[in-house]
């Protein structure tokens, strides 16, 4: 998906471990909202329409239903106004999803990170994302490569990986 220049990109995250990884890695601004909970239309207001959004979902929140229809609900809204957006499912929730990008298990990452738990992880990750981006294994391209749940599939065009966005310059990242 190619984005037109100077077009405005947000992320709306879930946590703050994503959005640590996205100021981190990525070119954007990041709004923290968890879209499985939240109405989206709350916080359209200050967003041009002419502007991206990436939504970054964690799929393991979704095997609740009403989080998955307001998902859903939400995807449609955007649709429906008229929004340039894509879809960036994650691999269950964040954790895994670095695990993937580091080519390795969770366990390993755990090791890698010297944490005993993903919660320790997500905690320090929040405060230094390179304890898991400094991983000689690490690549943004794997980031979001997870096939669509079946309930995403109609949007099968709006998905993209980590390979499709547009990254800080290496010595720029925030």
């Amino acid at each position: 998906m190619k984005f037109k220049k100077r077009q405005q990109v947000i992320f709306i995250a879930e946590g703050a471990t994503e959005k640590a990884l996205v100021k981190k890695l990525f070119e954007g601004t990041v709004k923290e909202v968890n879209l499985a909970q939240k109405d989206i239309q709350k916080i359209l207001r200050p967003i041009p329409v002419k502007a991206h959004i990436h939504l970054m979902i964690d799929i393991d929140i979704l095997a609740d239903k009403s989080c998955l229809n307001r998902m859903l609900e939400n995807i449609k809204t955007l649709k429906k106004l008229g929004y340039s957006f894509s879809i960036l499912q994650q691999n269950k929730n964040l954790e895994d999803e670095l695990a993937r990008a580091c080519n390795c298990s969770l366990k390993s990452l755990l090791n890698y990170a010297d944490c005993s738990s993903s919660s320790e992880l997500k905690g320090k990750f929040i405060k230094s994302p390179t304890c898991v981006l400094n991983h000689p294994a690490f690549s943004h391209t794997r980031l979001w490569t997870t096939t669509l749940i079946p309930e995403f599939e109609i949007y099968k065009s709006y998905q993209l990986t980590g390979n499709d966005i547009v990254t800080l310059p290496k010595n720029n990242s925030r």
